[in-house]
């Protein structure tokens, strides 16, 4: 990474958010190597629940970035190239996925391929369970939230209308995601509404695209915010956000989750911290392009260690296995491998 007064530039770039994405990808790592309800390691707890939600984040605000109000046509077609890219994506990914998961003895062993193919596919797209390609479940969510958004920025409401239409959802998610250990067994939660964790995918995403679609309308304001302001409320909330995440767990109310309170606002803080950063990053579009691949790998690689070099779960030697490996593997296909079908591994 190279800085400097040469690599100013008057062309907004946002190399920033490339590195964020990138340490994001590594972050989340860390949460499929280790037990994330225990504090024993609660800093990097509280680094990897940043990985998803500032995806979501990111991702909606570019989307949304090149809507035009109005322009119900335009938009439509956006959202077309973005849920096909993302199609592209999880198409790559379940044809290098299905032979591994079709070779572990434990999976579905008594049941037809036919049967195996359509479970997969099944969980892979709700998020949830052994079965399925779970990790792939933000990619799907991404979808249904951009759609969701897009057909009510269609009816011409407004995007701040929309956040504030989406807040109650928002607070819902969090009470059922982080605090389910005592908001599950209260009435007025439980009646509201049935939540269980493959219903939340979906709703995640229509509440992040909502809050980056919020964002997006505001970007002739949030793209001119002083660095440095942006930095001061940034590590502010970061520290507000590690109260909270060891009030948490003191009390006993962590659930795995990437919605808890002040989360969101830390992701946010990230994006305009990046949105505001005028200097250009040496191959930070490499390590935008990896951040994808590793996110997506490294399960793989988590699987192997764990099964056939009985690598133990909840340690750093599985943690640095998978990372490096992830690394590699991601910069060989983004920087070695010249094949245009890899062009959709990312």
């Amino acid at each position: 990474m190279q800085l400097s007064k040469k690599n100013l530039i008057s062309k907004k770039t946002f190399d920033l958010i490339d590195v964020f994405k990138f340490l994001a990808a590594c972050s989340v790592v860390f949460l499929h190597c280790f037990d994330a309800n225990k504090a024993d390691h609660i800093y990097m707890v509280q680094i990897a629940r940043y990985g998803v939600p500032f995806f979501f984040i990111a991702s909606g605000y570019f989307l949304f970035r090149k809507y035009q109000w109005g322009d119900t046509k335009n938009n439509f077609i956006l959202l077309k190239k973005y849920s096909l890219r993302i199609f592209y994506l999880l198409l790559f990914w379940f044809i290098v996925w299905l032979p591994i998961m079709f070779h572990d003895p434990a999976w579905l062993n008594n049941v037809s391929w036919f049967h195996k193919i359509v479970r997969f596919i099944i969980f892979t797209i709700i998020g949830k369970g052994y079965y399925g390609f779970s990790i792939t479940w933000y990619l799907i969510a991404s979808i249904i939230g951009a759609l969701f958004i897009t057909l009510l920025y269609s009816l011409r409401i407004k995007p701040l209308i929309i956040f504030i239409i989406l807040l109650p959802l928002f607070g819902l998610i969090i009470s059922f995601s982080l605090y389910g250990s005592w908001t599950s067994s209260s009435e007025w939660a439980s009646s509201i509404i049935k939540i269980k964790d493959p219903a939340l995918s979906p709703l995640c995403g229509i509440c992040y695209m909502g809050l980056a679609c919020f964002l997006a309308s505001l970007k002739n304001y949030i793209e001119k915010i002083p660095i440095l302001v942006c930095l001061f409320f940034t590590l502010l909330f970061i520290i507000i956000n590690h109260f909270e995440l060891v009030n948490a767990f003191n009390n006993n109310l962590v659930k795995i989750s990437d919605q808890y309170i002040s989360l969101p606002i830390t992701c946010t803080l990230f994006l305009l911290l990046g949105l505001n950063f005028k200097y250009k990053i040496k191959y930070a579009i490499y390590l935008r392009n990896m951040s994808t691949v590793i996110y997506l790998v490294h399960r793989i690689f988590a699987k192997t260690y764990m099964d056939y070099l009985n690598l133990s779960y909840n340690s750093w030697t599985l943690y640095l296995a998978v990372l490096i490996s992830a690394i590699i593997i991601s910069f060989i296909i983004v920087k070695a491998i010249k094949n245009n079908y890899f062009k959709y591994a990312y």
